[in-house]
């Protein structure tokens, strides 16, 4: 182990806040740098008694901190045994200071200085711990690391629960590790400090009170109400207990006592304006209902409804719950000018009860502080969560619009806290917003060129996408800084360009992803990147602190931000442009299971998901051999034997692990699920570098098409690399440099480097997503329409093409393109295609193919038809010649010799024509009968064969002859004289166009 530093501070604060007082919000040190400890180096082990706040220390040694040895720098050295071979592992500090009230603490930094490792305890609870492992901690417990410079010499921070104090005697206690027993050095020092605002009731402070077990109604919440024949006394008030300053009545009947007792408070503030977030901190054995100026603010074990004077408390409480102070936020809006009241009424759970307590604090913020954020979380294309955290409770306000100084828009929430969260909606995609967080009359931060966010595409949509990743980057340390300023120097200067979003592998916050650690090791670290990208973390072995680590971040559990709905932030997943995110939990033994919750929800995501790229992320990677052993991890083999088949068979294209510290990078590998030493030559699908400058990229077809190869990556390294054996016959290259990843993803391909510490690229791929050659077409035929014309018909196997491609051939060897037809059948579907201008009587042959951006597939079988003959010569010379009422006779001259026959066509008008006969081979004459008398008829014709029809023949046209007139009747023959016979006959015609009349000598 290399050198180390340590301080250590003690400052005894005694914290009066018995009168009413308005001031600004002021940081108090409660442990100053360089106090006196009591510590004992003698090598023994303390079990955990030593912890305590009543531990007797009295024999210990004291000295000031900086306490340690080996780095020269020491105010108090301490022993390390009788051998610099076989040192203490642990050395053991208590410190003792002072509170008066508790209460008045708003909120505690600790800063820390230690090597190698340490856990804090405050009054008796662990409330820290730095570079020191999970579980159980004993006296001979190692630290993980050994720590050298400048991580040894930097004081990690983290915020405490101000409820951990107490009034009186407080004690940190301190038990410093080393990494191994031959270390040279040991340090420790230790500040602690408070965020103390303005008091307006302080506790202990006095009350009026009525304690004659009246109904009151409600007129004494009231302002102006007239309390001035109500008792008086100090804090804490009540029966019972014997802690109380000033003891109440409980009435004449210790079995019947009173069950309401009033109390009232009046304090004055001079501008209400001013207070920007008020605390109420309450103290009530058995319940209480409190009233801000009239209106009730706080109920605390009390039931719903109406609240009278008989009404009794919800429970009966006992200790610790009777003697603790509940706390809330309240509006600071319920202040008024001058005089204000507080009003409350404690009941008893009981007539019985045995004791009554009250006491009350109300502290006010006048200058609300922003102490994380704001951070960006769960960015969709139309809405995004801007999430902050104030030293003071303060209502919510985002202001947002399309540049500084025209924040247009504001989203709001009334209610008073320090964990704002607020979601913006109705935002378009892929813009870019400015924004402010603040409250309703002030901004805190933002509304500057800093503060922006830009909303992701909408789904599907490819853009140009960077990815930042980091693997265990959670030791907040110069290693940590350094990567990140690396990354920060290729986005902001070399490669100017907006990170559309980041991702955490886990191992987010050592050593136990507590709230403070978050603190020190993500918000205080990366604030630039968290107020203008959103951080898709995972979670890690070192997030054992769950409660943190999901109050801390928004995730998706519903499909809020694409994928498929997962009811937990243990894994979920998202789009963003053509991605899709899915982010996995490797630590849960049930998550890891191949028949758990998780499982089944990963093969609906993938299934459900239509996006290019899919890019999984979690903490244990399945193969490793650096810092960890993926043969021996049973974390890791479980991830390898029973997801990875998952994802390989989803299509999953790359993978992102930490957890190891260092960096590995796989060749483009499928169904390696086995131990190291399983490993074949056809698990790897490319066993090239995957560098275009190399021997080419990794190359998949587009889509989630399954088994098509995955890159798994290690890159645990962002805030420490540790060496291992680097012997994974899956990986192509593996080295401990610390660094991180950057991905750039730009329609079909996929860019990724790993940039180390000094802005060095040590490794870098592109995986090219190409398209998937279509299914071929089968079931080709081709039938001969005419003499000019084939029609192609052919079975749709495929439902990825473009277009097909048809080629045709004379020989049935050669074949030329044709023609390219657009997809629109769809898979089972059939596709035809007509092929017109051919030469007539001529065998041709066809065979088509489907195709697409990937290529072309194999060809369909191959089908062929011959066209038919030419269509034969039209006939001339056609002439129409009417022989009778009722029959017409044409005639033409045969123009051609290949005629099957002839088609002769009527009509009446002229122009629409009608097929009436057809004669046959070399007939030149027809005789049309059965025809109307006195009727013009037009004919054509034309001759035909297989190959079709002629044209048609000149047009001719004859009239058919009337019919005879009747017969005429009553024929009489009268001799007029030796020289003259007159005849008369009656005319039965009307058509006639004269008489013929004929005689005989003889009748004959």
């Amino acid at each position: 182990m290399l050198r180390g530093h340590l301080f250590l501070a003690l400052l005894f604060v005694v914290c009066s806040l018995l009168a009413v007082q308005s001031g600004s919000t002021a940081t108090m040190t409660l442990v100053a740098q360089g106090s006196a400890w009591r510590y004992l180096d003698n090598g023994t082990n303390q079990g955990t008694a030593w912890r305590a706040t009543g531990f007797n220390d009295s024999a210990w040694n004291v000295g000031n901190a900086q306490l340690g040895y080996g780095d020269g720098d020491e105010a108090t050295v301490v022993s390390y045994g009788p051998s610099s071979g076989n040192k203490y592992i642990t050395t053991y500090f208590r410190h003792s200071f002072a509170v008066a009230d508790a209460s008045a603490h708003q909120s505690l930094t600790l800063r820390l200085l230690r090597d190698d490792g340490a856990v804090v305890y405050l009054n008796g609870t662990e409330v820290f711990r730095s570079n020191m492992p999970g579980g159980t901690i004993t006296y001979t417990t190692l630290a993980p690391t050994a720590l050298d410079d400048p991580e040894e010499s930097a004081l990690v921070q983290t915020s405490l629960n101000p409820d951990l104090l107490v009034n009186g005697t407080n004690v940190l206690a301190v038990e410093v590790h080393q990494a191994a027993a031959n270390s040279s050095d040991l340090s420790l020092d230790l500040k602690l400090t408070a965020d103390d605002p303005s008091t307006l009731v302080g506790v202990g402070t006095a009350w009026k009170y009525l304690d004659n077990g009246s109904n009151q109604g409600t007129a004494w919440r009231a302002t102006g109400f007239n309390d001035s024949a109500w008792n008086v006394g100090n804090a804490q008030l009540g029966y019972g207990d014997g802690d109380e300053a000033t003891v109440v009545s409980y009435g004449p009947n210790s079995n019947n006592k009173y069950i309401t007792t009033y109390f009232r408070r009046s304090f004055d503030v001079a501008d209400p304006s001013l207070y920007e977030g008020l605390t109420l901190r309450l103290l009530r054995d058995d319940g209480a209902v409190v009233y801000l100026n009239g209106t009730e603010v706080f109920r605390s074990n009390m039931p719903g409804g109406t609240i009278s004077y008989t009404t009794r408390a919800s429970t009966l409480l006992d200790v610790p719950e009777e003697v603790a102070f509940v706390q809330t936020s309240l509006n600071p809006g319920l202040l008024a000018n001058g005089t204000n009241v507080l009003a409350v009424e404690v009941h008893q759970g009981s007539a019985s009860s045995g004791d009554l307590s009250f006491d009350l604090g109300l502290i006010g913020f006048t200058s609300a502080i922003v102490t994380r954020g704001p951070y960006l979380q769960m960015g969709t294309p139309t809405s995004v969560v801007v999430r902050w955290r104030t030293d003071a409770a303060t209502d919510s306000w985002v202001r947002y619009g399309p540049s500084p100084g025209s924040l247009l828009t504001a989203v709001a929430d009334a209610v008073s806290t320090t964990e704002h969260e607020v979601t913006l909606t109705g935002l378009t995609p892929n813009t870019q917003y400015y924004y402010s967080v603040g409250t309703a009359t002030r901004t805190l931060e933002g509304n500057n060129p800093d503060y922006f966010f830009i909303t992701a595409p909408a789904p599907g949509s490819p853009k140009p996408t960077r990815v930042w990743v980091l693997g265990d980057s959670g030791t907040p340390s110069i290693n940590a800084s350094v990567v990140r300023d690396a990354y920060y120097n290729l986005t902001d200067f070399l490669e100017p360009r907006h990170t559309d979003l980041w991702l955490m592998l886990g191992d987010n916050a050592y050593d136990a992803g507590t709230d403070g650690e978050y603190q020190v090791a993500v918000f205080d670290m990366y604030p630039e990147m968290l107020r203008k990208s959103c951080l898709w973390p995972a979670r890690g072995n070192h997030e054992t602190d769950m409660t943190a680590y999901q109050s801390i971040f928004t995730l998706p559990t519903s499909a809020e931000a694409g994928g498929t709905a997962s009811d937990t932030e243990r894994y979920y997943s998202f789009d963003y442009a053509n991605i899709h995110f899915i982010c996995l939990d490797s630590d849960d033994p049930a998550d890891r299971s191949a028949t758990g919750t998780m499982a089944t929800w990963l093969q609906n995501d993938l299934a459900a998901t239509t996006q290019d790229w899919i890019i999984a992320y979690w903490h244990a990677p399945p193969y490793s051999k650096g810092s960890h052993d993926s043969d021996t991890d049973i974390d890791l083999i479980e991830m390898r034997e029973n997801i990875v088949p998952i994802l390989e068979n989803g299509g999953v294209d790359l993978v992102l692990c930490g957890h190891s510290h260092s960096y590995e990078r796989s060749f483009l590998l499928d169904g390696h699920y086995g131990m190291s030493g399983t490993l074949i030559p056809s698990m790897i699908k490319d066993s090239g570098s995957g560098r275009e400058d190399g021997d080419g990229a990794y190359t998949k077809p587009l889509g989630t098409e399954p088994h098509q190869g995955t890159v798994y990556v290690v890159a645990g390294s962002s805030s420490k690399a540790e060496e291992g054996w680097f012997n994974h016959p899956a990986m192509f290259t593996a080295q401990a440099t610390l660094g991180s990843m950057v991905l750039d993803i730009e329609g079909n391909r996929l860019r990724a480097r790993f940039l180390s510490n000094i802005g060095t690229i040590e490794d870098y791929f592109t995986l090219v997503k190409e398209t998937a050659t279509p299914t071929a077409p089968s079931n080709l035929t081709a039938t001969a329409a005419s003499s000019s014309q084939i029609d192609l018909a052919w079975a749709d196997n495929a439902d990825n093409e473009d277009s097909f491609e048809i080629e045709r051939s004379l020989d049935g060897t050669t074949f030329t393109l044709i023609a390219a037809v657009g997809a629109s059948a769809g898979t089972g579907g059939t596709v035809t295609y007509a092929d017109t201008g051919l030469s007539a009587s001529t065998i041709y042959y066809y065979r088509v193919r489907a195709a697409n951006s990937g290529g072309g597939s194999g060809f369909s079988n191959t089908a062929n038809a011959a066209t038919l003959a030419a269509p034969p010569d039209a006939p001339t010379n056609l002439t129409a010649t009417a022989v009778s009422a009722s029959q017409i006779d044409l005639a033409w001259t045969d123009g051609a010799s290949n005629e099957d026959g002839f088609k002769v066509e009527r009509s009446t008008d002229g122009t629409s024509f009608t097929q009436i006969a057809t004669v046959g081979v070399n007939v030149a004459s027809y005789s049309d009968t059965g025809l109307s008398a006195a009727t013009t008829y037009y004919y054509r014709m034309r001759a035909y064969n297989a190959g079709g029809d002629s044209a048609y023949s000149d047009t001719a046209d004859a009239t058919t002859l009337p019919l005879p007139p009747g017969d005429p009747s009553g024929l009489a023959a009268t001799a007029v004289s030796s020289s003259q016979i007159d005849l008369a006959w009656t005319d039965n015609s009307s058509n006639e166009d004269g008489f013929k009349v004929e005689r005989s000598t003889d009748g004959t």
